[in-house]
């Protein structure tokens, strides 16, 4: 009313105190936030054409007014900052969930600010008394676009796929993208860092899972960057020797149907198959031989005992093209010790051995395949067929 305009006038003249600044001291505690406009901004002369501030108090009770409050600070970009961000990240711990929802996804959108509380968000994917998923997906995307802050927790990440794996397959799908954008980041570091935390979270993720993880270290198997490469080596390694037989089993479609690029057993055997691997071959660097005589090596440590003493020797002289062909060679061992030790269960082994090993594009893994079902006749007749393809093939 008139005599608050003129006392907060004298107070201006007075005291030096400009009126926006008493709007904020003597503001209704029950609102949340209070536009200026530009008109009564321009009279302290903070005001560019168009401005508009936001003052925050404290967040309303009211829990949609709440929900609204953070909508519209996450949509002020020019207003982003560390003291905002904070009030925000503090909103993560509300009573109500739709306002726990909106604070993590206004943190996603408020950029460096927002990336400084990356480990609050990260402690929703830990949080085992958390029942709600829109929250736990919010959570990832906010990550997703975070950069490095955020590519330091894709292990959580991976945890909730393991969580929920066999529930929800369209959530878990969602997730599986926000990982894949932060493992086909342009930036390198971001690139190795969520690499890193993938391998860090292997060992605590259940078997069966393991497949989930499978494709991010394949893709990155031949990343253009030698540091990606070795990490997503490392992975590879670390996901082997995590691995029991039944694990194979399970992957391979013993009562769980996996698709193709989570299967291992498909994935390794036809590992630098693909057209575009194939081009990044021509010019590997040594450190590809390298990681794929580790990751042979690795493989060859499944049942040794089970080996086959007609079973090919690493070539050191051989290329980085050639190297790769070895990790085809070695896992076709490794399905041909698993038959041998698993009699009973082997009908989707010796389909892959059949779609994947016989007719595999190295010639030594196609002998391997083929020295497989000779060691386990009769079952291995059931392939037969394939075997007669490749031979015709051949001889063309």
């Amino acid at each position: 009313n008139g005599r608050v305009e003129q006392l907060c006038g004298a107070v201006e003249r007075m005291l030096g105190v400009p009126r926006f600044v008493q709007l904020l001291l003597a503001g209704d505690g029950e609102d949340a936030r209070q536009l200026l406009p530009e008109q009564l901004l321009s009279e302290a002369g903070l005001s560019t054409p168009g401005t508009v501030v936001t003052v925050m108090r404290g967040w309303p009770v009211d829990s949609q007014q709440c929900v609204e409050s953070i909508k519209e600070i996450a949509q002020r970009k020019r207003q982003h900052n560390d003291m905002v961000a904070q009030a925000v990240a503090d909103a993560l711990s509300n009573t109500n969930y739709r306002v726990r929802v909106a604070a993590a996804e206004a943190l996603g959108w408020m950029g460096a600010v927002g990336a400084a509380h990356a480990d609050r968000l990260a402690e929703l994917l830990t949080d085992e008394d958390e029942p709600g998923f829109p929250l736990i997906l919010t959570a990832c995307e906010a990550l997703s676009w975070m950069g490095m802050a955020g590519a330091v927790h894709a292990g959580a990440m991976l945890l909730q796929l393991n969580r929920r794996y066999e529930r929800r397959y369209v959530e878990i799908k969602n997730i599986r993208e926000k990982l894949e954008a932060l493992c086909s980041s342009e930036d390198c570091a971001i690139r190795e860092a969520a690499m890193r935390s993938l391998v860090a979270a292997v060992p605590a993720i259940a078997n069966y899972s393991h497949c989930q993880v499978l494709p991010y270290f394949i893709y990155s198997f031949f990343d253009d960057e030698r540091v990606v490469r070795e990490s997503a080596t490392d992975g590879l390694v670390e996901l082997l020797r995590c691995m029991e037989v039944d694990d194979w089993l399970l992957m391979n479609g013993y009562n769980h149907p996996v698709t193709t690029e989570r299967n291992m057993a498909i994935q390794l055997c036809t590992l630098g198959a693909d057209p575009e691997w194939q081009k990044r071959l021509q010019s590997a660097h040594a450190d590809v031989k390298a990681a794929s005589y580790r990751l042979s090596q690795a493989l060859l440590e499944v049942l040794p005992e089970h080996a086959a003493p007609s079973e090919e020797d690493w070539d050191e002289a051989c290329s980085a093209k050639d190297a790769v062909r070895f990790v085809r060679l070695a896992m076709v061992l490794v399905i041909g010790r698993i038959l041998r030790a698993r009699p009973a269960e082997s009908h989707e082994l010796l389909t892959h051995l059949a779609h994947h090993g016989v007719p595999n594009k190295a010639w030594i893994a196609r002998k391997a395949a083929v020295d497989a079902l000779v060691s386990i006749s009769p079952r291995g007749a059931v392939c037969a067929a394939a075997v007669a393809r490749v031979m015709k093939r051949e001889k063309k």
